[in-house]
């Protein structure tokens, strides 16, 4: 395992409907989500600028791959699998319903 430095200047805890105030600071260099779904809300897609990059775990809960997604124009493409991992689900209005 290599350990890594990252700097971040301007992080925002987002709710779990992806709404309020964070709308309105869109759109974003990156979005690193830390819960798992199988896909990608639209809402974050939405809010992510063009040639900016989204990290996400994909999959079910308890056993997903962390995915890189890089934004284009007018879609979000897959670059690449981070790695194996292990996430509590995403639940909202934009994830799994009620627990």
């Amino acid at each position: 395992m290599r350990a890594h430095t990252v700097w971040v200047r301007d992080a925002i805890r987002a709710d779990p409907a992806f709404t309020s105030a964070h709308v309105v600071r869109a759109p974003y260099d990156a979005v690193i989500v830390c819960a798992a779904f199988p896909r990608v809300p639209e809402p974050l897609v939405d809010q992510l600028r063009t040639g900016g990059r989204l990290v996400q775990p994909i999959g079910q809960g308890g056993q997903e791959r962390v995915e890189l997604y890089g934004r284009r124009a007018h879609n979000l493409v897959h670059r690449r699998t981070v790695t194996a991992a292990r996430f509590v689900r995403l639940y909202g209005a934009h994830g799994y319903g009620r627990r």
